[in-house]
């Protein structure tokens, strides 16, 4: 476990643009990456994780997860 860190790759984005000559026939095609900084944080019985994504057509993307187990009980009346 690494505290206080941050994970930085790059993905695969679909096709980015794609174009056809129609005088020589020839088709071209570039495919889309993305820059993606991610991190995650524990709070109580939670983990958050955060990603922002960098696209080379000028996108920013943010994604937020949440993922944990619920934590039931009750709170006697001195606890309130």
């Amino acid at each position: 476990l690494l505290k206080n860190a941050v994970c930085v790759h790059e993905e695969d984005a679909g096709v980015l643009w794609k174009h056809h000559d129609w005088r020589s026939g020839e088709a071209t095609t570039r495919r889309g990456r993305r820059l993606v900084a991610a991190f995650s944080c524990t709070i109580a019985n939670y983990t958050y994780g955060f990603a922002f994504k960098l696209g080379l057509d000028g996108t920013i993307e943010f994604q937020c997860a949440l993922t944990g187990i619920l934590s039931l009980g009750a709170f006697t009346a001195s606890e309130l």
